[in-house]
Formats: structure tokens, sequence, C-alpha cells
């Protein structure tokens, strides 16, 4: 096993700019105050305007992904700039090696091609300093990211949606009534959000896919392509 201080993830389907992984590594020896840090994918493009504020409203924080703004505007900041975020990049992260150990390391009922397994870990890291500047994402460490999140594109997205938030949030927040309100608040956007397209389209697979989630999340994820059952464990 290597000794080195730093752990580099990357996807198999991001594309790193020259000097993106240096860039991390040198975040990390410049600010001992980080645990870990991430780059910005470069080539995505802001949604249709009526996505952006469904997401504003219906995805209360930490629901809410931070992230994708920050993509969509990725090259407005300067080299080295730390960016405030409570997620990491999946597709580029590097982290300080005995923080990851301490953590616990990369959650192992995440299987294959995944979702979320970089909010969970980010949150994991965040409860473990106490403190919401404990990572960032950097200003020029550029990725392509090849796949451009296509999943979303995949007719069961909802349903992944669902599966993935569910077991990131609850793992790493206290699941009191605040929390489960953010939740209910979240599936009940998805809900009209597939209602909505069952109409357009004329098809109930958005519906049945928003269910199928539900089902899942009570099932204890069974069924979930990414994520191990209880029982598999």
């Amino acid at each position: 096993m290597t000794s080195a201080p730093y752990v580099i993830f990357l996807d198999d389907d991001a594309l790193p700019a020259p000097g993106c992984l240096e860039l991390l590594v040198e975040t990390l020896d410049r600010h001992p105050e980080l645990l870990a840090v991430g780059g910005l994918i470069s080539n995505y493009s802001p949604p249709p305007l009526r996505d952006r504020l469904f997401r504003r409203l219906f995805y209360l924080p930490p629901l809410f992904d931070e992230r994708q703004p920050i993509y969509w505007r990725a090259r407005s900041y300067a080299r080295g700039a730390l960016i405030a975020s409570g997620k990491l990049n999946g597709g580029c992260m590097a982290f300080r090696r005995e923080v990851l150990e301490q953590c616990g390391g990369f959650d192992p009922r995440y299987r294959g091609p995944s979702i979320g397994e970089d909010i969970e870990i980010s949150q994991r890291l965040l409860r473990l300093a106490g403190r919401r500047d404990a990572i960032a994402l950097v200003g020029g460490a550029f990725i392509h990211h090849a796949s451009e999140g296509s999943w979303k594109r995949n007719p069961r997205s909802t349903e992944y949606e669902l599966v993935a938030t569910h077991y990131w949030f609850r793992r790493n927040h206290p699941w009191n009534l605040a929390n489960r309100l953010r939740f209910v608040w979240m599936c009940f956007g998805l809900l009209l959000w597939s209602l909505a397209a069952t109409l357009k389209r004329r098809d109930s697979a958005s519906l049945r896919y928003f269910f199928a989630g539900l089902r899942s999340i009570r099932n204890g994820y069974r069924g979930c392509p990414f994520l191990h059952t209880l029982t598999d464990q």
C-alpha cells in the first residue's frame, strides 16, 4: 500500500485538464485547514430556466446542488481560488489520506456507476470536521466530463435521484422533523414534475419511476442498481 499523503479519485469518464491534479495537491499543501478539494467540470451548460427554478424551489439546503451554477461559470474563477461548496466533484477529488481513512473511506454500498457517492463522502467529511469550510472546489482545476451527467436523461432518473438523495441525506443528517419535511417537499416537487411529464408525453413512465423510487427507499434500496441492499452486506 502506498504511503502518499494524498488520494486522488477520478471518474472513468472524467478527463482532467493539464495541471488540474497538480493544482489540487498544491491547494491542499497551501491550505492545511482543508480536508479535501474538488475540480470544476468545464463542459456543463445551464439547463432551461424552468429546470433551474424548479430546483431552487423544491430543493432546500442541503439538498440543493450548489455545484451546478459553479460549473456553468467555471472559467470565471481565478486559478487556485477556493470556492465554497458542501459537495465535492466526484469526477475529480483529492483527499488527505489520513482523513479519508479516518472517515472510513468510500461507502462500500455503492457499486458500479453510482449517483451521489461524491455527495455522501463530502457530507461525511463535513461531519468529521464539524465545520462547513473543511472542503472546497478549486478554480482552474478543470475536468471534461464525457458523459455530461447522462444519468439525468435516463428514463429512471427520478427514481435514481429519490433513492440517491434519501441515502446520503439520511445517513449524514439528523432525521428530525425539519429534515423530513425538506425531503418530503423535494418529493412533492418531483411528483409534480412527473405528473407534468406524464401529461405532456401521454406516457405514465415518469410516474411509475417516481413510485418505484419510493418503494425502493421503503424496502432498503432493493432494486437500486447502484446501492447494495441491507441483505447484500
